[in-house]
């Protein structure tokens, strides 16, 4: 989606929905512009969609690429044991350089018993 787009849907009164506000939210992510992809979370968090998978992980990418490694562990702190989330946590630390913290949130993934699948191995290794 073209933040222009989310631009005038906001100001004709139009409320995004979850796919609209992922789309947008990596559209910050890789014009690297984490100022608007915070007003888009504040926004988020207004609306009460951060507890969407789709949303949540989206903003949760936005803030690693950025390299807000520390916002994206705010933000998932937060969270539900989603898979989702679980992944996008573990790619955000591959992302970042942090292998060791990409395994270890992998351990914990299967310590609170919460099913991985193929993505979750993949981000993993991205980090090892």
């Amino acid at each position: 989606m073209d933040l222009g787009v989310y631009l005038g849907m906001r100001r004709t009164g139009l409320v995004p929905n979850e796919f609209a506000l992922g789309c947008v939210t990596k559209g910050c992510a890789d014009l690297g512009d984490k100022e608007l992809g915070q007003c888009i979370h504040c926004f988020v968090l207004k609306v009460g969609m951060e507890k969407n998978p789709f949303v949540g992980s989206s903003i949760l990418n936005m803030y690693a690429k950025l390299g807000g490694i520390e916002e994206a562990e705010r933000v998932f702190e937060c969270m539900d044991y989603h898979i989702g989330y679980w992944n996008a946590m573990i790619e955000g630390y591959a992302q970042c350089g942090y292998g060791f913290e990409s395994l270890m949130a992998m351990s914990l993934m299967q310590y609170k018993g919460i099913p991985m699948d193929a993505f979750t191995f993949i981000n993993a290794l991205k980090g090892a």
